[in-house]
């Protein structure tokens, strides 16, 4: 979703060439182009109010980036997930790490996780674990679940991301999450990545107060325990941080803060209208309109308890290949990337093929 030829999205090696290489005992930085999010607001405000409510999140900072002279205009600078991230969030940095791209605890998905850090064999044989205790659907299934994800850690970080409407999360759109398999509680903690699809309202077949495409949400959503949960959930997060003036006038600041330094593309989009829209403002308006209804929308739908949802998600998006001239083009997303070795042997064996095409 960053990608551009223009304005490309940037990771940053400081010790690449020069080993001691370093920024304050940071050694890779990030900067997101925020592509799809043209208020410029969603990952600086989302990530902060994640962390506001202990739910761990990256920090965001901006930057203005020049690349040999020329502005590129306004980046969110975002803290990369390495180390010392995992350090100051839980306070330790040796347990595993897995990104979340297009995947979900489904049976011979487990390979499908991207490992990062830490000892891989254990992390699996978790992931394995909580696939087998997804497969069933019994009244004890929230109490199984808890053995091997901190279900206190996992609703609060579930309910941050149905309030601020990320509809391309892990409960979302089973996409753009981390999972740490934590040493203090040997147990899997989640937290967002690519938060810049925050702050939009609900599509028509959608709920206002809770995303359920993630198979964990959807198999805590089933259980009346589980939706009261999530309820007072995210009726506290509300109380505690949902306050919409100050809110609104971060917004406001940031958009002053901001608006000297955007480049054309950042102002008025890349469109050929004769009479350009200013997408920057009028983003940040739909936000501020977002802003002020959202506790509304939320309190009207659940007064009476949280609405069901029994349908269930379906399995991430794989894209089949296409023949152009004499060359195949494909990709696999979510079933095939990280562990080739831990999807259906069809499925890599359809990848194969295609790989094969292409020579």
């Amino acid at each position: 979703g960053s990608q551009s030829t223009s304005r490309p999205s940037l990771k940053i090696k400081l010790n690449h060439t020069d080993k001691k290489g370093q920024i304050e005992g940071l050694t890779n930085l990030t900067f997101n182009n925020n592509r799809n999010d043209k208020s410029l607001v969603s990952q600086f405000m989302g990530y902060a109010l994640f962390n506001a409510a202990n739910s761990p999140a990256p920090r965001c900072a901006y930057a203005k980036v020049t690349v040999n002279g020329t502005s590129l205009g306004i980046y969110s600078h975002v803290e990369t997930v390495r180390k010392p991230f995992l350090k100051r969030a839980f306070g330790n940095d040796s347990g595993t790490l897995y990104e979340g791209p297009y995947v979900d605890f489904y049976p011979g998905w487990e390979g499908s996780f991207e490992h990062k850090s830490g000892k891989d064999k254990p992390g699996r044989k978790k992931i394995k674990q909580l696939i087998k205790i997804l497969e069933n659907e019994d009244e004890n299934t929230a109490q199984a679940i808890g053995e091997l994800v901190d279900l206190d850690s996992f609703y609060t970080f579930w309910a941050m991301e149905g309030l601020l409407g990320l509809g391309d999360g892990y409960s979302g759109n089973k996409n753009n999450f981390f999972i740490y398999l934590n040493p203090d509680t040997n147990k899997f903690h989640f937290f967002p990545w690519g938060a810049d699809s925050g702050f939009k309202g609900s599509s028509s077949d959608d709920l206002n107060s809770v995303k359920t495409q993630g198979l964990i949400a959807h198999r805590l959503y089933q259980l009346e325990l589980g939706r009261e949960r999530y309820a007072k959930t995210i009726m506290d997060i509300i109380e505690k941080h949902w306050h919409k003036d100050e809110l609104l006038a971060e917004i406001n600041r940031i958009e002053v803060m901001l608006k000297p330094h955007l480049v054309q593309s950042q102002i008025y989009g890349n469109g050929k209208k004769q009479k350009p829209e200013n997408v920057f403002a009028s983003s940040l308006d739909k936000t501020r309109k977002f802003i002020r209804q959202r506790e509304l929308d939320i309190t009207q739908e659940i007064a009476n308890g949280m609405p069901e949802r029994k349908k269930s998600p379906g399995k991430p998006l794989t894209i089949a290949p296409r023949k152009i001239g004499t060359f195949f083009l494909g990709c696999v997303i979510g079933g095939c990337a990280g562990c080739i070795t831990g999807t259906s042997f069809n499925l890599a064996k359809e990848l194969a093929s295609w790989i094969i095409g292409l020579f």
